[in-house]
């Protein structure tokens, strides 16, 4: 509401700088998590004013907590999906994926996890972890992104040059849009009525 600081981490310069790649904030706004460029997971608590825990072996650019705020999602170190269970301390079963991926998200009603890479996208079932569908890529220019209409029944894999839009959950691809960002960073949004690709 008045843009003050509530928490900060800060790394002393004896220990050198990590970039962090992915971050959340909990459903209740209690704790922050992120996923740094030296593959460790690190969970805050932003009332407390302290890291909770720092996991080994995490990678990509995503990190994403359920609206309950009791299950991580995120990717391991080979671009295999992860879901880690805050309660327990503990990794829960998933299937590996046919080619690593990048970047990794809950559907909106949060039954399904959505990974994508440069080999292509593939969607997950959360309640048990099982591979459900898989959409190769021919020759793309890369996953920058994945966004989702407002209604939840569909996807955006946002590409250096294009935005290509699949059905949920089945991934059948239903067109293919330029987006004309120059420089595209990933940076992105379905607000209803268009997808929104932020560039250089």
């Amino acid at each position: 509401e008045d843009g003050a600081v509530l928490f900060e981490d800060r790394r002393d310069e004896s220990r050198g700088h990590v970039q962090m790649l992915g971050v959340a904030v909990s459903p209740g706004g209690d704790r922050v998590a992120a996923i740094g460029e030296d593959g460790l997971l690190r969970i805050w608590d932003i009332e407390r004013q302290k890291r909770i825990v720092a996991w080994q072996g995490f990678g990509g650019r995503s990190v994403h907590f359920d609206a309950r705020g009791s299950r991580l999602l995120t990717l391991d170190s080979r671009g295999q999906p992860s879901m880690v269970d805050l309660s327990a301390d503990q990794r829960l079963p998933m299937d590996s994926l046919p080619i690593p991926a990048e970047r990794i998200c809950f559907s909106l009603d949060g039954t399904l996890a959505i990974a994508a890479g440069p080999g292509g996208i593939a969607v997950l079932q959360v309640v048990d972890g099982s591979l459900r569908h898989t959409f190769a890529a021919k020759g793309g220019s890369g996953i920058l992104e994945l966004v989702l209409s407002t209604d939840g029944k569909k996807l955006g894999a946002v590409s250096q040059r294009s935005i290509h839009i699949f059905a949920l959950p089945d991934l059948k691809p239903l067109e293919s849009i330029r987006h004309g960002a120059p420089e595209p960073t990933g940076a992105s949004w379905w607000d209803g009525q268009r997808i929104r690709v932020a560039g250089g």
